[in-house]
């Protein structure tokens, strides 16, 4: 088995750096030989032969979330959503001592963590959930369930993928913000009146406000975790 690229025919090792450099955000060969850990004159080396470590560019499409097929070929690359959790303020609503608690404020925020070295999978399961890049590849979410209230749909230490989009536009599964900074992911069927149902695999069918639901996204995929 080859562990180069060393294919002429198919392969040109000078544009694939240039790929690297523009995805790294370097200019030079000096930089790009920091990056790889060799010396400049052994990336200069590669490119006079057309003769790399294939290695290096596996390794390198791993760390930032990146398609092998874009770094070789020019395809269109891809993005690893980051892990999404929500920040909530808590502002103090007392009155005085006697009266005093807490109650959480309606600002939130979401606070995102890269994935890939978040420890929770291997890279090579988190590139599964890679969204082709585009003007929209930003706005994924990926969100770990934390319980099997969705279970069989959705278990416990399951990826969810989420697009934000904080109204409900058809049936579907949405990612529903809660009170107590927990995310659930309901099917969801609007109902006359201004009404939704919340179905869940594994409780009790509710009926909200649709003006009371706080959505935060519609549910695109699900990466199920091996048992």
């Amino acid at each position: 088995m080859r562990t180069k690229l060393d294919d002429p025919s198919i392969i040109d090792v000078a544009t694939i750096l240039k790929r690297v450099q523009h995805f790294a955000g370097i200019t030079n060969d000096r930089d790009l030989a920091g990056l790889f850990g060799v010396k400049p004159v052994t990336v200069a080396s590669w490119k006079t032969r057309n003769l790399m470590p294939l290695e290096l560019i596996v390794q390198f499409a791993v760390k930032r979330g990146l398609s092998l097929d874009m770094l070789i070929t020019g395809e269109t690359p891809w993005v690893i959503p980051p892990l999404a959790y929500f920040d909530y303020d808590y502002e103090f609503m007392g009155m005085s001592e006697e009266e005093e608690c807490f109650q959480p404020s309606y600002e939130s925020e979401v606070r995102h963590v890269d994935i890939l070295e978040s420890g929770i999978y291997p890279p090579s399961w988190c590139l599964q959930f890679a969204v082709e890049y585009g003007p929209d590849a930003a706005k994924y979410e990926t969100f770990l369930a934390s319980d099997d209230k969705m279970s069989p749909t959705i278990s416990k230490g399951d990826l969810v993928l989420v697009y934000p989009e904080p109204k409900i536009s058809k049936p579907g599964m949405y990612a529903v913000v809660h009170d107590i900074a927990t995310v659930s992911f309901p099917h969801v069927l609007i109902k006359p009146k201004g009404k939704v149902q919340l179905d869940y695999d594994n409780s009790d069918t509710l009926i909200e406000n649709i003006s009371d639901l706080r959505v935060h996204g519609s549910v695109q995929g699900i990466l199920k975790i091996l048992t």
